[in-house]
């Protein structure tokens, strides 16, 4: 299914950016700008885990990360804009559970991280035609392809405060974590001009629309090295995560 998806996928970015590119050869001095963007991404999941990983909590703690990419803003009228953008931005997730008893106490902490090659294309609508300061709101849709993907699990078992027992497990790749990702977002900010430059303060709230982690085939070869996987080993039922992602950015936009 993935391998079929990749090539639609890739024609459909190659005609939004060719579309795009024609947009900004007809009166490109007014209508088209291009410029980059970075910022700060704060990140989650939300879902359930699967049944086997039931020691898990459902809540997981917040993780900050970076992102940072270009973007083109393509007006449509004096209000009403198109902006696409390539981003590389990080995700991630933090675990921790415990159990103690008199003697004893168990703790359990599990970091992901996933990084992705994003594509959001969203439409905008400034409140102004004109002006220094002009406040806008923009809705989209967000394809992305996993980059890279991997998890860090730490055990540790004391007694009477003193540890007798450690392990700390590094893994390079999470085995079930899915290639495509597609999500929704929303965004709002300010736009400030500084002659035919333009700054813009960006905040924007994306939600992950399909699950991170795909069904668990049991027959796929194992790598070598320690692996983790978000499913269940006898059924392969996936976890039901998706991202949800606060993110605050700054971009400088120029006229072509």
């Amino acid at each position: 299914m993935g391998q079929r998806v990749a090539p639609l996928f890739q024609r459909a970015i190659l005609v939004a950016l060719l579309v795009n590119l024609y947009a900004c050869n007809v009166d490109a001095q007014d209508r088209c700008q291009l410029g980059f963007k970075f910022g700060l991404n704060s990140a989650t999941l939300i879902g359930q885990q699967a049944s086997s990983q039931a020691y898990l909590p459902d809540e997981t703690r917040g993780v900050r990360k970076a992102v940072v990419g270009g973007l083109i803003v393509v007006r449509l009228s004096g209000q009403l804009a198109v902006q696409g953008e390539v981003l590389f931005s990080s995700y991630g997730a933090d675990w921790e559970t415990f159990r103690e008893d008199s003697i004893t106490t168990e703790t359990l902490s599990l970091t992901v991280k996933f990084s992705y090659l994003e594509m959001p294309v969203l439409l905008t609508y400034s409140l102004a035609e004109q002006g220094r300061l002009i406040p806008y709101f923009g809705l989209g849709l967000q394809p992305g392809i996993n980059v890279s993907n991997s998890a860090r699990q730490v055990w540790v078992l004391t007694e009477y405060g003193a540890m007798v027992s450690h392990a700390d497990d590094v893994y390079s790749r999470i085995r079930n974590c899915r290639g495509l990702q597609f999500a929704a977002l929303v965004s709002g900010g300010l736009h400030f001009s500084v002659g035919p430059t333009v700054l813009t303060l960006d905040a924007r709230y994306t939600k992950g629309i399909r699950k991170i982690f795909g069904h668990l085939a049991m027959h796929d070869p194992v790598e070598d090295g320690p692996e983790i996987f978000f499913a269940d080993p006898l059924s392969g039922e996936a976890s039901n995560y998706q991202h949800r992602v606060f993110s605050i950015s700054l971009s400088v936009t120029f006229p072509l």
